[in-house]
């Protein structure tokens, strides 16, 4: 699995929005549903719940990110910003206290 891909899972979770994730990975939003489906399809698990206006992380999505499953490592479970490692943005503070 590639890092790309990885970043990509983690920017849609954290920003519940996959056409908003596109935006800020500079892709564009089929791009992004296509390689989202495309991870789900490798393990066989659904990852995200979608509705009209926002995705959220199934239980299988929040198993998978927390205890490094994909690949990433226990960064998602040390509470770390899963970008920083990849060199990525963080905006944690968005999530403080939500």
């Amino acid at each position: 699995m590639e890092i790309r891909v990885l970043k990509y899972f983690f920017m849609a979770a954290w920003e519940e929005n996959i056409a908003r994730a596109a935006d800020l990975l500079h892709l564009i939003q089929s791009t992004l549903s296509r390689q989202l489906i495309q991870l789900e399809e490798e393990p066989g698990v659904t990852l995200f719940g979608r509705s009209k206006h926002r995705i959220t992380l199934t239980e299988d999505g929040i198993r998978r990110a927390s205890s490094g499953a994909l690949g990433w490592g226990s960064s998602a479970s040390d509470g770390l910003c899963p970008f920083q490692e990849a060199g990525g943005i963080c905006r944690r503070s968005k999530r403080q206290g939500a």
